[in-house]
């Protein structure tokens, strides 16, 4: 089973992201390349996106799979409305998270139905 799924909800203009386990370096780039695949699709058939992480089952990973992830976010143009990232309850990985993301806008929750909900705010404010 992979440690990562990439989906995308059109009717949401979403792209979900689950991450569980630990990533070697090849499966992290593979990863990026699905989510850049995903948004690509959800921008070109619903307009601009929101992203949903989830990483509740996921593991502090490796600094190589770290630094990768890092390169990602900081060189990735093609950035969420909003980012929501659900951590449940493992703060070490809330906090490498963070180191990854930079000064990237987040918000981290710990239950998923508010990360949504938090994410389809994005588009009610657009259309006020």
């Amino acid at each position: 089973m992979s440690p990562y799924s990439v989906s995308i909800d059109l009717a949401r203009r979403m792209v979900l992201i689950t991450m569980t386990g630990l990533l070697d370096a090849e499966t992290a780039r593979r990863s990026i390349i699905d989510i850049d695949a995903a948004v690509a699709e959800v921008n070109r058939r619903a307009g601009p996106h929101v992203t949903l992480v989830d990483i509740t089952g996921f593991q502090v990973q490796t600094q190589l799979v770290t630094d990768i992830s890092k390169h990602y976010f900081a060189t990735f143009t093609n950035k969420p409305l909003r980012l929501a990232i659900v951590t449940g309850v493992s703060d070490l990985v809330k906090m490498q998270t963070k180191r990854i993301l930079g000064n990237e806008p987040v918000a981290f929750f710990k239950d998923i139905d508010e990360a949504k909900a938090w994410l389809a705010e994005a588009f009610d404010r657009r259309a006020a």
